[in-house]
């Protein structure tokens, strides 16, 4: 999903709620900002967005270089309106996440051709992580949203008794997105 229909998405998300025209949201963070461009637009349009990502392509001054799976180690107890992960919880960025996070990882997958129940299992433990650390830096009320599929195969790795176990409700749930929220 693009970028520009994430902040659509999110501004009709305000509408119900009463608040003013423009962006509502004071507080953002991108998982897996990478160039940091979305970080970037949600700054001009007046948002305290920042971003983290293992490899960020640019170096800016709110972009940390980080694994998600534990938000606190990097912003405290600093809490966000939203957050946002752009493909980067399904099979191929959980990958190529704990290729970057784990060397004997990478190794073990270089030449595999297909998954075991075991890779499966250690990608979906580490989407939940990343869940619930995102809980655990959302503000209440909060969204997260998460979209997969820019390349057309590409899902949620976890469901929807899943999210609810965390704490969130989920305000939309298909095979490529999800918008949760957290009262």
């Amino acid at each position: 999903m693009p970028y520009e229909t994430i902040v659509q998405l999110l501004e009709i998300l305000s509408k119900p709620a009463g608040n003013a025209p423009g962006f509502p949201y004071k507080t953002l963070l991108d998982i897996g900002c990478g160039n940091g461009y979305f970080v970037e637009q949600m700054r001009e349009e007046g948002c305290q967005a920042v971003g983290i990502d293992l490899a960020p392509r640019r170096k800016y001054k709110h972009i940390v270089r980080g694994d998600a799976r534990n938000l606190s180690e990097y912003f405290g107890k600093r809490k966000f309106d939203v957050i946002t992960a752009n493909g980067v919880l399904n099979s191929g960025g959980l990958l190529e996440a704990l290729c970057i996070t784990d060397p004997k990882i990478a190794e073990a997958m270089q030449n595999k051709r297909s998954w075991s129940q075991k890779d499966i299992k250690l990608l979906h433990e580490n989407a939940l992580a990343v869940l619930r650390s995102c809980y655990a830096q959302l503000n209440s009320p909060g969204l997260f949203i998460n979209s997969e599929g820019n390349f057309g195969e590409d899902y949620l790795v976890y469901s929807k008794k899943e999210i609810k176990e965390i704490g969130f409700s989920p305000f939309i749930f298909r095979k490529n997105i999800a918008v949760l929220g957290k009262n």
